[in-house]
């Protein structure tokens, strides 16, 4: 009987392109999975909160994952597609009483709507150029709920019921994590595939080379459009899970500032990838929950500081890990895990390599 080498080898091409290669890696994940059910069950309502929120941001983080990472299409106006998708998400829920799901799924049609319409500059525009078109995303929003009141709710916003699913409330942060959690799983779900499918690849090449993408027979203009669509769609989803976790729908939610730490979150996490999206979250999540505890401390510390600068505090702290990672680590976190992951599959003999 033949032994098995040690180790790991892919030997086809499917493997490579498996999302779960090993048996431990299925353990894991299973593992990972019902952690993640069971949270609520001992965190407190603080944390709960924190991963609530951290969900919503990793599916809007997702999208612009698709937009950018995947397709090459800079975008800075993707809060404001959220904006689009929670407000009329709201909308419908409070001036229509339309059920959660329904309105969830028009918020993120609407959202995708917008977004497909400003995918038209990606057709002759690229980089800094096209980042400042999707820009004006931000005054379309304001310029649309201050020009409809009666819908938005104008500059007061609107206050949104408890979300229910077939009469079932989700008035607490333990209940609510759960549609939340599982929304962002599949949204982790179809983008990790969405990287293997003919779409996928079509997306990768326009972002290596549009050019190159067009000799070989791809509809370049049409795959730009398709990216910013689905990459607006999950930021709508995003918007309303937001509003309706804070029971409000208000502009502040959605500035410009929110696009660019989303775009942050992939610059750390790591561009094109998944699981970097995953870390880029995660970890500017942490350290806005650690910088806004620690923020009191430093203004007792330093009396002669306005009130103010504890918001500058935290927005200090996130420009610096952005550079840091831009100088050190442009590949992001994604790239340190996959140093880890050759590392420990190769072990001991790391040199084999």
């Amino acid at each position: 009987m033949a032994r098995r080498p040690p180790g790991y080898f892919v030997r086809q091409y499917g493997q490579e392109l498996a999302i779960v290669n090993t048996r431990a890696q299925t353990v894991l994940l299973i593992l990972l999975l019902g952690l993640l059910f069971a949270l609520p069950l001992f965190l407190s309502a603080r944390w709960m909160s924190w991963f609530i929120i951290t969900c919503i941001y990793l599916i809007a983080a997702l999208g612009l994952n698709i937009t950018i990472g995947f397709t090459g299409q800079v975008s800075i106006g993707h809060a404001a597609f959220m904006g689009f998708g929670a407000f009329t998400g709201a909308a419908l829920t409070v001036h229509l009483q339309w059920p959660f799901l329904l309105s969830l799924l028009c918020s993120g049609i609407t959202a995708a709507v917008i977004g497909t319409v400003f995918s038209f500059a990606s057709f002759r525009l690229k980089g800094f150029y096209l980042a400042l078109v999707t820009i004006a995303a931000h005054f379309f929003l304001h310029f649309a709920i201050m020009k409809l009141p009666q819908w938005t709710g104008g500059a007061y916003g609107l206050v949104l019921p408890v979300p229910s699913i077939a009469g079932f409330a989700f008035d607490t942060s333990q209940k609510w994590f759960y549609p939340v959690l599982v929304i962002a799983l599949i949204t982790v779900f179809l983008t990790k595939n969405l990287e293997r499918t003919r779409i996928g690849k079509a997306f990768i090449a326009v972002r290596d080379n549009d050019r190159a993408a067009s000799a070989v027979g791809i509809n370049v203009p049409f795959y730009k459009m398709l990216s910013f669509l689905l990459g607006a769609f999950f930021a709508g989803i995003a918007g309303y899970l937001l509003a309706s976790t804070y029971k409000s729908c208000d502009l502040a939610y959605f500035g410009l500032l929110e696009s660019i730490w989303l775009i942050g979150m992939l610059i750390v996490g790591g561009m094109g990838v998944v699981t970097g999206t995953i870390f880029g979250t995660v970890l500017l999540r942490l350290l806005g929950f650690v910088t806004i505890r620690l923020a009191p401390s430093l203004l007792a510390a330093m009396p002669f500081l306005p009130l103010t600068a504890a918001t500058g505090f935290t927005n200090i702290v996130f420009a610096l890990v952005i550079i840091l990672f831009l100088i050190f680590e442009p590949h992001g976190m994604n790239h340190l895990w996959d140093r880890f992951k050759n590392w420990y599959r190769l072990w001991p003999f790391s040199q084999a390599a």
